[in-house]
């Protein structure tokens, strides 16, 4: 009969430690550089003439390690976050970086005739400035 306290007692404090090492942390990945440490140049997509508004995104890598009693799990996400519209909001501020999302964004980019312009993580003043002048050209792809 004690034996089998012991063992129900051994059970529970498994328990207890498997419920407390059970977890989850999401970070920003630092962004990428270039070789030669240049700043990226921002991105234009979506309506690349006569738009009617234009948002700039930044874009970053999301990184989620989940920790379990005897494995461990790591997955890398891109996203983009809104930074500023100019004459269009969005639904959300944030928006997963996969097929579905970006098929929804370029749906509602024929659909209100919007420019998007990604721009790094990290991104300097200077790159935020080239993005709004992006924002403001006529022809996008010029």
């Amino acid at each position: 009969m004690r034996s089998n306290r012991n063992l129900c007692g051994l059970l529970s404090a498994i328990m207890v430690l498997a419920l407390g090492l059970a977890g989850c942390v999401s970070y920003e990945a630092p962004a990428k550089q270039t070789t030669d440490g240049a700043p990226h140049a921002p991105i234009a997509w979506g309506i690349m003439n006569n738009a009617k508004s234009c948002v700039i995104f930044r874009e970053y890598a999301k990184n989620t390690i989940g920790f379990f009693v005897l494995a461990a799990s790591a997955s890398t996400h891109g996203e983009l976050e809104v930074v500023e519209s100019n004459g269009y909001t969005l639904s959300k501020p944030v928006w997963t970086e996969d097929q579905e999302s970006l098929n929804e964004l370029q749906r509602l980019a024929n659909q209100d005739r919007v420019r998007y312009v990604k721009v790094s993580g990290k991104y300097t003043p200077e790159e935020l400035e080239a993005a709004r002048a992006i924002c403001r050209k006529q022809n996008a792809a010029e």
